[in-house]
């Protein structure tokens, strides 16, 4: 559809309602949000003390996922689970860990409300970086710690 039928047809109105209505919330839609983000990083969390040499990405992080966090809650996008995290949104998860990798997973849990949360985390196999993955993991570490201080 031509960008002019669109401008056309839409009502200025309605789109500042939406607009309005998504950027206040009550104390309850907070809670739900609040909720939702807290079971995103327990799966997380569950994920990073799962992650091991000779386990497969499908073993960590493939469907079903937030069920394994203790939670019924399902996933609210499909699961990247990778150690090839150069390629995103990767659905494919029969890659088997080795020690060196990082395991990226980004996923997260949608509420009974549909509130969402979903985080991105990267992480070694191993059970500390190396040297170098350390370096790199600091500066993106220090430009989020810039980019959300007040």
């Amino acid at each position: 559809m031509p960008v002019s039928r669109v401008d056309a047809g839409s009502s200025l109105s309605f789109v500042r309602a939406v607009v309005d209505m998504r950027s206040h919330k009550t104390d309850e839609e907070v809670a739900e949000i609040e909720r939702a983000v807290n079971t995103s990083v327990d799966m997380h969390v569950a994920a990073m003390a799962m992650v091991r040499p000779g386990l497969r990405e499908s073993d960590i992080g493939g469907p079903g996922h937030g069920d394994r966090a203790g939670d019924r809650r399902r996933p609210v996008v499909p699961v990247i689970a990778t150690v090839h995290g150069e390629t995103l949104h990767n659905h494919y998860h029969g890659h088997t860990l080795a020690p060196g990798n990082l395991f990226l997973l980004d996923c997260g849990a949608e509420t009974a409300m549909h509130y969402a949360g979903d985080l991105s985390s990267t992480f070694p196999v191993d059970t500390a970086f190396n040297s170098r993955q350390k370096d790199v993991y600091q500066v993106v570490l220090d430009a989020h710690l810039t980019a959300v201080a007040p």
